[in-house]
């Protein structure tokens, strides 16, 4: 971890709790959501909601860096794909831990 070598270690803090902040954001809103959810399987509730997650918040931000910036294209698709699996496998986990709660 070069980051820890150099004297950054703040910068892995801030970047463990800005993680912390969106997941704990993203399950307030799923908190509220969940109910109006048409659909009855917990995870598939949480593969739409994660979708849903993924369209109104990576997406535009993957859109403008590849806009604003120059990177290869390569890059924009990789960054979608990721958007994508990480809002989809965290919507799933959410909407499995409040089925089990409840």
């Amino acid at each position: 971890m070069a980051a820890f070598e150099q004297g950054y270690w703040w910068i892995v803090l801030v970047l463990l709790v800005g993680g912390l902040f969106s997941t704990v954001t993203l399950a307030v809103l799923y908190s509220y959501a969940e109910r109006s959810i048409p659909i009855r399987s917990a995870w598939k509730k949480g593969f739409l909601f994660g979708g849903l997650s993924w369209l109104v918040s990576r997406m535009p931000a993957t859109y403008y860096a590849w806009l604003m910036y120059s990177y290869p294209g390569v890059i924009s698709i990789v960054e979608t794909i990721n958007g994508i699996a990480g809002s989809v496998v965290t919507g799933v986990v959410l909407a499995i831990v409040f089925e089990r709660i409840k």
